[in-house]
């Protein structure tokens, strides 16, 4: 791992937060027989919470976190090892949970996005970074997402007093088909070479963005992340959709095949096309 890699993947100390059970994790180690080797902090955020926030990173920290929450009931942030929520939702859980443990597991996976971000940053302030490689993070990204679908949507349809199967397969038919509708679920392998143009048309857009100077560089990283932003989605849950499918056909167990996917995830958006096609 590099210098700056290193730098950016250094564990934060959680002291001072108050936190709370993790039950989607439990549930995703029953659920699926996966094993977290350490289970992320859950952080709700309440009045303490925030004020930790603030004591912790500063105004900066704590302003950027409401900014986040707006969009979001919760997030994984790896620099904590810690799933921060509004609610402690439970699907939200199970998904932001398993963004933890693939970056618990394989450390190469939130580092090529925390690299391209901090690639961003740099380019724009003037300042020198690290060569990266768009199309691996890409890679590694529709992938991590499109796990923590399949992984949030496999439990929540083993808790049927939780969860209805109706509503549950809108969901996936939305990832699958682009559509919201509640019978059964179906993929559109036409919708899904669209999408996957979209993942084409982010990289190359993040490759200009990495040429220019100045605030050209984050509108035209905005611009890549608005034109992937459907697409890391349904893509990654219809990689690991398949995937997984394959490798149980091959004998693996649920848990033995997340884990061999998470720690060799794709790295080529060529390694995307061939699962769709």
């Amino acid at each position: 791992m590099s210098k700056e890699g290193e730098q950016v993947f250094q564990k934060r100390s959680l002291e001072g937060f108050k936190l709370s059970p993790n039950k989607a994790a439990d549930l995703l180690e029953q659920k699926l027989g996966i094993k977290f080797t350490e289970k992320p902090a859950v952080v709700k955020l309440d009045g303490r919470n925030k004020l930790a926030m603030i004591r912790k990173g500063g105004i900066a920290f704590a302003l950027a976190s409401f900014l986040k929450k707006q969009k979001s009931a919760g997030w994984y942030d790896n620099r904590y090892n810690a799933y921060f929520t509004q609610d402690n939702d439970l699907f939200v859980g199970l998904h932001e949970n398993m963004h933890g443990f693939a970056a618990i597991l394989n450390p190469e996976i939130p580092l090529q996005q925390d690299l391209i971000a901090r690639a961003v940053s740099n380019r724009a302030t003037g300042q020198s970074f690290e060569n990266v490689d768009i199309e691996k993070m890409i890679s590694i990204r529709v992938f991590d997402e499109g796990l923590a679908h399949w992984a949030s949507l496999s439990v929540a349809r083993s808790l049927p007093e939780e969860y209805d199967e109706e509503d549950l397969n809108e969901v996936e038919n939305l990832l699958l088909n682009g559509e919201r509708k509640q019978s059964k679920v179906s993929v559109n392998i036409k919708y899904m070479h669209k999408e996957f143009e979209n993942l084409v048309n982010g990289k190359q857009a993040y490759e200009q963005a990495l040429q220019m100077k100045g605030a050209k560089v984050m509108l035209t990283a905005v611009n890549a992340e608005n034109e992937m932003s459907g697409a890391l989605n349904s893509v990654g849950y219809f990689y690991v959709y398949r995937k997984i499918e394959q490798l149980l056909g091959n004998g693996h167990s649920v848990g033995a095949a997340i884990t061999e996917l998470v720690q060799h995830p794709p790295t080529s958006l060529k390694e995307l096309i061939d699962t769709i096609s």
